[in-house]
């Protein structure tokens, strides 16, 4: 999760689209496409496609620290 948005869930999928909408919700409030978000990641837009599409399951860390980082944020992992 992002270090600003905190949220217990306890089930997977629920985990994933929450993934999604937090970077999307954080996209609009700093006015970022999806291309321009993808070109701050130094990616490509259908991988940015992939991170925000709630039903892929093989996201790594290193690219959630990347769209933290390109969101001005820090990447927070916690076990609860």
């Amino acid at each position: 999760m992002l270090e600003s948005e905190i949220c217990t869930m306890s089930r997977p999928d629920t985990e994933r689209s929450e993934r999604s909408l937090q970077i999307e919700a954080m996209m609009k409030k700093k006015h970022l496409s999806k291309s321009a978000l993808a070109e701050k990641m130094h990616t490509s837009r259908s991988a940015l496609n992939r991170l925000l599409d709630p039903a892929n399951v093989s996201i790594t860390l290193q690219t959630l620290e990347r769209v933290a980082l390109a969101l001005g944020k820090r990447l927070k992992i916690e076990l609860a």
